[in-house]
């Protein structure tokens, strides 16, 4: 190289710029080209045997030295993108905090909501019960009257005992649709809800120290 400029610069009559700029360039690309060589050597050890590398330059001792040296740089450097991931992983976490309540929220207003709806279908349960109940007594009162009027006792109390045995039974399949109304309440609504919670480790690894 330094042959060739002093041989550039001897002919100062003749024009060879394209030369000489030509020659400036690699001059200040030769040490990229000798970092690329040493990263290539490093990363891709398969690529020695290439003729390219079988020049006396890059066989001598001096450049085996650097080779070290890039070794132990790119062992030492870290990654962009470890770097990138570090910095985004806190906010990641602290967004994913304020999903993690929202969604808690959520659960709790189902929750009370659902608990609303199932204690309103309950109570109309019972006031329906409690109503058929209430107009059943007339009734039978009137039976009994009627019947009371016409001296056959025994029949009033026949019919007295199968509305009271009617009434009895209403109220036991009332009863049963309650506690199956309950169960299916429980299963579609269970005490104890699936929360999404942040790792704390994660919280804590990505915690700058």
């Amino acid at each position: 190289m330094q042959e060739l400029e002093v041989f550039l610069r001897a002919s100062p009559g003749e024009t060879r710029q394209t030369a000489g700029i030509f020659l400036q360039f690699m001059t200040k690309m030769k040490e990229v080209v000798l970092q690329d060589a040493a990263a290539m050597l490093i990363l891709h050890p398969d690529r020695s045997v290439h003729q390219l590398f079988q020049m006396s330059v890059f066989r001598s001792d001096s450049f085996k030295a650097y080779v070290e040296v890039m070794r132990r740089e790119l062992a030492a450097a870290r990654d962009p993108a470890d770097v990138t991931l570090q910095a985004v992983i806190p906010s990641v976490a602290e967004r994913l905090n304020v999903l993690h309540q929202q969604v808690e929220r959520n659960l709790q207003a189902i929750d009370a909501g659902r608990g609303e709806v199932c204690d309103a279908v309950l109570q109309g349960v019972d006031a329906v019960a409690s109503e058929i109940r209430t107009l059943a007594l007339p009734i039978n009162q009137m039976a009994q009257s009627q019947l009371n009027d016409q001296g056959n006792v025994d029949t009033s109390a026949s019919i007295m005992a199968a509305c009271n045995a009617y009434a009895n039974d209403y109220s036991k399949r009332m009863e049963h649709r309650r506690q199956a109304l309950r169960q299916h309440q429980a299963l579609l609504f269970p005490t104890t809800t699936t929360t999404m919670g942040v790792p704390q480790q994660i919280v804590e690894n990505s915690s700058p120290s």
